[in-house]
């Protein structure tokens, strides 16, 4: 190897250099990560082929570029016991240094798998994991369902040219079908865009346990009671609303219409000083449904399905919590899933986002997250009494991603859903936690849930796998 060549493998931009470097300020920072940048990329250039790894398959197609660590990378997750991984990728049209977009895959997620094929090319396999001859779509499912260990390698190791995007994509729709019926789950795919699918899993007709927190707010009330009554398709359901020590006299007299007016709802009363997780377990106590959503006062329905939408996912044996969209009235993006990691947990929501325009295309596509919130959340009554229903000791604040994380280490999934939309009123009943003595509260249950989780919370989370670029 020339000193030149040399010289680009060793200097080659780590994501530790890239953190350093984040911190130098002005034009001198912009200069080092753009000279490190174009090295990485020159680097490329020089490794067009990846030697044959014994026992391994490494995917690769004509005219795109493995980075010369991915063999020993792939080693090293063979070697912890890997038999199937797969790496982040970059696009490039014509020459690696056009560089189009990168693609930061998200941890192993069999439900964001089925949304789109977000591995593709940039894998490599145990070849006794494969017997037959597949490619595409078809292969990422059959290598997902026989690997024993799966391992996303974080990091830039596979550079993509643009014009081979595609020409693997034929018959996508009928792998799905393939792995669902392996899978033992009965559904309908549809193609919802180019290379984006959604599974409508069957569903029956169980009853549907609704609760809904309430202290005076008859507008909001009123307005969310409404939607649900009018637009939502499904019918086996009921609405328990908990009256949390209301002070306005117009609340009472809507209690006794919506009771006289309608056999499926009924109000009932919890009289202790408010703590959110204590009122759903209150309400959930007079629930007789197979499965329970908690849905806030202060939201509205949009789509009429909302709750098949939800059904389809809460009935399968391996998930634990579903959640749906949720939107500002202006239309901004309020909620699409939750981060969950050691420095921030909260909503993923980017205001004005098409379907495209957001990390991994979650707004298109049902996937798995970390974390979904309570505003509107689906379970099962089994899950509810196993994990305990809502800590308590979260009064206002994570008792839902509590929730979700304690669903995930007994071995649920989680999963958000796109086509399950309600719009959100946010904190409009109970306000915002804005001031010093409730940020400070707010802290204190951050750090709680931190400890409470520590050894499933990562330094970032698994299904938002972003890195500095």
């Amino acid at each position: 190897m020339s000193r030149v060549k040399k010289f680009f493998r060793d200097f080659a931009p780590t994501k530790r250099l890239y953190l350093l470097l984040w911190k130098i300020k002005g034009r001198v920072r912009r200069l080092l990560r753009l000279l490190f940048r174009k090295l990485w990329v020159f680097e490329v250039v020089f490794s067009r082929n990846v030697k044959e790894l014994d026992g391994w398959t490494i995917l690769k197609d004509d005219g795109d570029f493995l980075h010369p660590r991915a063999r020993f990378l792939i080693e090293r997750a063979a070697a912890d016991g890997a038999d199937f991984v797969y790496y982040d990728e970059a696009v490039f049209e014509k020459k690696p240094t056009r560089i189009l977009r990168y693609l930061y895959k998200p941890d192993f997620a069999l439900d964001t798998l089925r949304g789109f094929n977000y591995i593709g090319k940039g894998a490599a396999f145990k070849k006794t994991l494969l017997d037959g001859d597949c490619g595409g779509y078809d292969l990422s499912f059959r290598l997902a369902e026989r690997a024993e260990k799966i391992t996303h390698i974080r990091g830039i190791l596979y550079y993509r040219n643009i014009a081979n995007i595609g020409q693997d994509s034929g018959g996508d729709i009928e792998a799905i079908r393939g792995h669902l019926s392996r899978k033992g789950l009965l559904g309908e795919v549809f193609e919802v865009s180019p290379f984006h699918y959604r599974v409508k899993y069957n569903i029956g007709n169980p009853l549907i346990s609704i609760i809904i927190p309430n202290r005076n707010s008859r507008g909001l009330l009123e307005q969310c009671v409404n939607s649900v009554l009018s637009k939502t398709t499904y019918t086996n359901f009921e609405i328990i609303i908990i009256e949390n020590n209301s002070s306005e006299d117009d609340i009472f007299g809507y209690y006794k219409y919506l009771e006289k007016t309608y056999k499926n709802i009924r109000v009932v009363v919890y009289e202790g000083k408010y703590n959110f997780s204590a009122v759903n377990n209150f309400g959930f106590r007079h629930t007789g449904g197979e499965y329970i959503i908690m849905l806030n006062n202060d939201t509205e329905v949009i789509t009429p399905e909302w709750i098949e939408e939800m059904l389809m996912f809460a009935g399968r044996a391996d998930v634990g919590a579903v959640g749906v969209k949720l939107l500002y009235p202006d239309g901004g993006i309020q909620h699409a899933g939750a981060i969950v990691s050691k420095v921030y947990v909260g909503n993923y929501a980017e205001n004005n986002l098409d379907m495209y325009g957001d990390y991994m295309n979650r707004l298109a596509i049902a996937q798995n997250q970390s974390a979904v919130t309570s505003a509107c959340l689906m379970t099962r009554r089994d899950i509810w009494e196993k994990l305990g229903g809502m800590d308590e000791v979260f009064v206002a604040s994570f008792s839902d991603p509590d929730f979700c994380v304690r669903a995930r280490e007994n071995g649920y999934t989680v999963i958000f859903t796109p086509f399950a939309t309600l719009y959100h009123y946010e904190s409009k009943s109970r306000g915002y936690d804005d001031d010093d003595e409730k940020k400070a509260f707010s802290r204190k249950e951050f750090e709680l849930f931190q400890s409470r989780h520590i050894g499933m919370i990562g330094d970032t989370d698994p299904y938002y796998c972003m890195c500095i670029d």
